[in-house]
This record gives structure tokens, sequence and C-alpha cells, in this order.
């Protein structure tokens, strides 16, 4: 296909687990929108096995992607909701409990693919919302008050915003010269399925290491998902390790708080860096995600702040629609960037500080750090404030997250 062109209002280019999302959203308001993705993995059936990229789900939102159709498409049987978390290092621990705020759950485990399956089944629901894959975005131009996004195979698509939700190595961020800072972590998490000798019983559990934090997400099979920080050599040494030893060292270092370790499936990993755009919007571009943002595994919240990018750009979007302004305009996007990106910084600096303080083995840092651990444990109402900024639930900087 070459040289032909399309108009649609937005063009996301990211059909991933935000940038489908969102396009459902705009396609709500009855936006024509193209979701311009590289390659869609293949589709998971339900009895396919469990997808080793797992993702904590917030219950704000779980909310979102109710309203918009995706969660019912996803089987509640592979959806594995929790009530409780358990974090803890060599002498503290804390614990939360849904119980508390009240709610039914902290959060959801759910496959990375399955939701963005859930989503991609969901934009059939909008007549004027496009998915086009296998397509690559090649170069972004701009003319008058519209973006043309040329694709690699020729076709040329015309809009009033493009979208960047392309992930932490973003095309369209860098194709917009949006410059971003942060560091690498030289750490690697790995990732695998596990089945342990006990229960998890619906709990999230985190124990922080000198080396990084180790987290086993509870799933609906029974097993456990884990997340593991790992300086890169010890990271390689795991990964390439027989099973009997991977597994050893996963029960000594979890502190066999779910008894021993017996199976792993496959174990994946990926680099650990914090990564942040200097700013969020440029000339007819938004970024979303982590496009506009890497941080740290060690909460969970990255997905979760991606959703509450689309949410603030769907409403800024419909305000200025409101107001007989296209989605591309700086005021529209002068709010978007407004609505999120120091909300955004301030969780990055948060998470970059904790990884920080529990990796650190310096004596005065540790005391100081127990003694934190263990007086927000007993203080009911710092950890309830705690579980619903996590959950979602509380709006902060003004910002558009939904609160029930």
């Amino acid at each position: 296909m070459s040289g032909a062109t399309e108009r649609y209002d937005v063009v996301i280019v990211g059909g991933g687990l935000v940038g489908t999302p969102l396009a459902c959203a705009l396609g709500e308001q009855g936006l024509s929108v193209a979701v311009v993705e590289a390659a869609l993995p293949p589709p998971l059936l339900a009895d396919a096995p469990m997808d080793t990229r797992v993702s904590a789900i917030a219950p704000a939102s779980e909310h979102w992607l109710r309203s918009l159709g995706i969660w019912p498409r996803m089987p509640a049987g592979r959806l594995c909701p929790y009530q409780q978390m358990h974090v803890w290092d060599q002498s503290g621990a804390i614990d939360f409990d849904a119980a508390m705020v009240p709610a039914e759950h902290l959060g959801t485990i759910a496959e990375n693919r399955l939701v963005q399956q859930a989503a991609l089944s969901a934009l059939d629901d909008h007549p004027y919302v496009r998915c086009l894959a296998p397509r690559r975005a090649e170069r972004l131009n701009w003319h008058k008050d519209r973006a043309i996004l040329t694709l690699a195979d020729g076709a040329m698509l015309e809009t009033a915003l493009v979208v960047g939700a392309d992930g932490a190595d973003s095309g369209i961020r860098a194709l917009a010269g949006i410059p971003t800072f942060g560091h690498g972590y030289d750490q690697l998490a790995i990732m695998t399925l596990i089945e342990t000798e006990r229960p998890h019983r619906y709990t999230a559990w985190q124990r922080f290491l000198p080396d990084g934090p180790l987290a086993f997400l509870p799933l609906a099979d029974g097993r456990c998902a884990i997340v593991w920080s790992c300086t890169t050599p010890i990271a390689r040494s795991y990964l390439e390790a027989p099973d009997e030893l991977f597994l050893q060292a996963l029960t000594d270092s979890s502190e066999r708080c779910l008894g021993e370790v017996r199976r792993c499936g496959p174990r994946i990993s990926f680099p650990l860096r914090w990564i942040h755009a200097v700013r969020y919007v440029g000339e007819r571009v938004a970024l979303v995600g982590d496009a506009a943002h890497l941080i740290h595994p060690l909460a969970g919240q990255g997905v979760n702040l991606g959703y509450q990018d689309a949410i603030a750009l769907t409403e800024a979007i419909r305000a200025g629609r409101s107001q007989g302004r296209d989605a591309g305009e700086t005021w529209v996007l002068a709010r978007y960037q407004r609505l999120r990106r120091a909300d955004n910084l301030l969780t990055a600096a948060s998470m970059d500080g904790f990884k920080y303080l529990f990796g650190n083995v310096n004596p005065v840092l540790t005391g100081l750090r127990n003694i934190g651990l263990g007086g927000v444990d007993r203080l009911g109402w710092v950890k309830r404030v705690i579980m619903r900024q996590a959950m979602g639930l509380t709006p902060v900087s003004g910002d558009t997250r939904a609160t029930f």
C-alpha cells in the first residue's frame, strides 16, 4: 500500500495495555481513531497456559476497564483478586488488608496478553476505531493544523493528534523530539510462574533483599507469578541455573513464606530503568504510559499510571471538544500534561527512593527503614491512606482518577 491518505481524529501508535483501552475510550466519544501496532500477539485461547508476564491491576483501573466493556471480556477464572499484601525485610514488616479500606480487594493479578486481547476485542464495539496491524510508524510531519504520520508501507495518516503509547523506547517520542532523563539500575527483573508448598491465600508477598525486591503474586490457578529484581550478574546466574538450584534460591530468599518452591516455568527477564520524558506533549503529540514514564516495578504501579494517563487524556479531549477544540490543540495538551506529569514524576521519584532505601545496607538507613516499617504497620490510618493511594481511590494533584 503506498500513497494512500487516511484521515482520523486521533492516531494511537501502540496497541498494548494502555493504547488499546485509550482507543476504546476515545471511540466512546464518537472520535475516529486508528491504532497502529507493529506486532500483535497470537490469540490467547481459554485453555492456553498462563502468560508469564502479569500486572497488578488497581481497583480504579479495573473500574475504568469495566466501564469500557473490556474487563467482562476476560475469563474470570484467569483473574486473581488479592485481599492482602505482606511486605518485609530483614527485621521489619507491614501488612495491608483490603478490609481496612474497606474494599473487596487490593488489586487483581491479570495476564498482560489477556488484558490486551480483551481490549482489542472491545475495539469492535466502536465503528470508527480501526486497528492497523502489523503496521509500523516511520515518519512524523506537520502541515497547518494537522499531523501526518507516514507508515513503513507508505500509507499516510492525517490526524489532529498522534498519541505515543509505544513503550519505553517510544519511536513517537523520538520522532517528536521529546528528550528524556533517568538512569539504569544495573538490574534485571526475572519473571516466571511457580508452584509452592503452601497456598498463597490470595495474598501478595514481597520481601526486600539487599540485591532487590522479590515478589510472589497470586494466580487464579493456585500458583504464583514472581518478579525478582537482581543485579545483572546475579540475575544472569539465576536465569542460567538448573531448576533445582533456582527453586532453592527462591525458597531461601522468600524465607519459606509459602514453604518450598517446588516447580517453575520458563524464566524471562527484562532490564530495569527509570525513564521520564521532559515533557508529555509536543506539537500535536501526546505521550502515555511507558512512553512518558518508566519506573521500577517494586510497587506494581507502572500499568496503573498508564491507565491514569489515558483517563486524563480522554477527559482533556472531552473538555476541549465541549469548547469546539480538536484533540491536538495546545489547550487540550497543556491540560493533559498539567493533570499527569507532576503526579507521575512524584511517584517515579518515590519508587527510585524506595529502591535505594531498601537496597542499602548502611546500618543508619537500615535502622530508619525498620523503624518506618514497624511504625507504619502500627498506624492504621496511615496504612489506609497508603492503600487508597495505591488502589487509585484518592485523587492527587487535581487529577482525574476514578473515585468510588
